[in-house]
């Protein structure tokens, strides 16, 4: 709902507003999401969830009256919506804070299991391909309409999504769990600042071929609108099942790289035949649907990663796929100083900045393979000892699963002393290990009532009452 309001209000593939002025529209929006980075900065601290749910009810409100402004507006004859001031002043206002409310539901999902976003992600733009497609044959005064009521059942969405638990909640950090694979290296300078060049690359490449041959936003015919929908539904579809089995990195990257063969399809159809432009046109915006996907998932994955305000990472990232079209019309212009600057040229331009930042990102993945292994190396004990290996004794690999397996025998000795059952002893060995109730309950499936009836059993038999307590009782047992 929030992203088919806010499309309809700012230059896209199926939007109304195409004949907007697409830089004065960057412009405003690059304004807002600078300001709103500042102003967390400056802030500091989490936003309180009163602000947050009376600034997503006030951005939906501003958003939808300028809907239905617009809708009046498009239904005076022979007025033409982008050649007035007050009237693209009502395209800007209303997108801005269309993508403030489109923040609101980036931040309610943080904290749910990686392959939970993903699906809910692509299900969402799924959905929205869909109704945009079927938007694109009525009349202005009927979609902007449409966008309004759309816009305004957010609010009811809002109380549900309040009432509602979180889906498969992660408590845990297990390799397979993480959002992106690399949610310790969060803080990893190299690493983030290779993230943000194949970004940086990435839509500069796609701003150069959404404008590319013909200096402007190539039109789709109603042939290539249905294949580039039909195109990025099935490649979403196919993600959202890929989400239930593979893990999120090599989900990230399969999206990473499909972006960019859809992209430099587009760009060989652009050369093969220059007089149909749409057919390019139709592979490029497949592309660049897929590519904001990605931006959707990265800004949910950060939100739920790191420890800042959650509109603060939406901000920074929706920023860093935005502006990098001054980087890709600045570079045309810097070779057009020397002279007229070819087809040819520009498709060069175009391959390099595809091609880069796939280099990119692998690059910085491979870095932090690199440092992953050396960590673990670090951490590595000596080998089995000849003894070790006579006694049938196997040294562990790393201090976590020393750890690990000290605490199976420490407990295995509480349970014989105490009677403990096979199941109390595996909950509690996992409740001393530092796990919440609802991951054990997750890990071991079973429900939560049933881990802490475990507890609670546990304690009542040693006469234990907290989970320090029983590893004061198994440090003393163990000296």
């Amino acid at each position: 709902m929030a992203r088919t309001g806010y499309a309809l209000l700012s230059p896209t593939d199926y939007a109304l507003s195409n004949s907007l002025t697409s830089n004065s529209f960057a412009t405003a929006r690059s304004i807002l999401l600078v300001a709103l980075i500042v102003l967390l900065c400056a802030h500091g601290k989490t936003l309180s969830k009163r602000f947050v749910n009376t600034f997503a009810h006030l951005s939906i409100a501003i958003s939808a009256a300028c809907l239905i402004g617009l809708c009046i507006c498009s239904g005076v004859p022979d007025l033409n919506l982008s050649s007035i001031l007050p009237i693209e002043a009502l395209y800007i206002v209303g997108a801005s804070f269309g993508l403030l409310s489109f923040f609101y539901w980036f931040r309610r999902m943080r904290n749910n299991s990686p392959a939970a976003i993903v699906v809910t992600i692509a299900v969402a733009r799924i959905l929205y391909e869909a109704a945009m497609f079927a938007q694109s044959p009525l009349t202005p005064t009927f979609s902007y309409a449409l966008g309004a009521i759309v816009t305004l059942l957010q609010c009811a969405c809002i109380q549900a999504a309040r009432r509602a638990y979180k889906a498969f909640p992660t408590n845990d950090k297990k390799p397979d769990r993480t959002f992106l694979g690399f949610d310790s290296h969060i803080n990893d300078a190299k690493f983030l600042v290779l993230c943000v060049l194949a970004c940086v690359l990435l839509s500069s490449a796609h701003h150069l071929l959404r404008t590319w041959p013909v200096d402007a936003v190539t039109p789709l015919t109603e042939t290539t609108t249905l294949g580039a929908c039909l195109l990025t539904v099935l490649l979403l579809a196919g993600g959202a099942v890929a989400a239930l089995r593979f893990r999120p990195l090599t989900l990230l990257l399969v999206n990473w790289l499909t972006v960019s063969a859809l992209a430099s399809i587009g760009l060989l159809l652009y050369t093969a035949a220059p007089q149909d432009a749409s057919w390019g046109a139709m592979f490029v915006t497949a592309s660049n649907s897929l590519k904001n996907v990605l931006k959707w998932y990265l800004i949910v994955s950060f939100i739920s990663i790191g420890k800042r305000d959650p509109y603060l990472y939406a901000a920074v990232i929706w920023l860093i796929f935005l502006e990098p079209r001054v980087l890709g019309d600045g570079i045309v212009s810097l070779l057009g100083a020397f002279g007229p600057v070819s087809s040819n040229e520009t498709e060069a331009v175009i391959s390099f900045m595809l091609n880069a930042s796939s280099l990119l990102l692998l690059l910085g993945i491979g870095i932090l393979f690199a440092d992953e292994k050396r960590r673990a190396e670090s951490t590595r004990i000596a080998p089995t000892s000849l003894f070790g290996k006579i006694a049938g004794i196997e040294e562990p690999s790393s201090m976590a699963e020393v750890r690990e397996q000290a605490m199976t025998h420490s407990i295995e000795r509480l349970g014989k002393q105490f009677l403990l059952s096979e199941r109390e002893m595996e909950v509690i060995k996992l409740y001393a290990l530092g796990h919440t109730q609802s991951s054990i309950a997750e890990m071991l499936c079973i429900s939560k009532t049933t881990v802490h009836a475990h507890i609670r059993h546990t304690y009542e038999k040693t006469n234990l009452h907290s989970r320090q307590g029983i590893l004061d009782y198994l440090n003393d047992y163990d000296e």
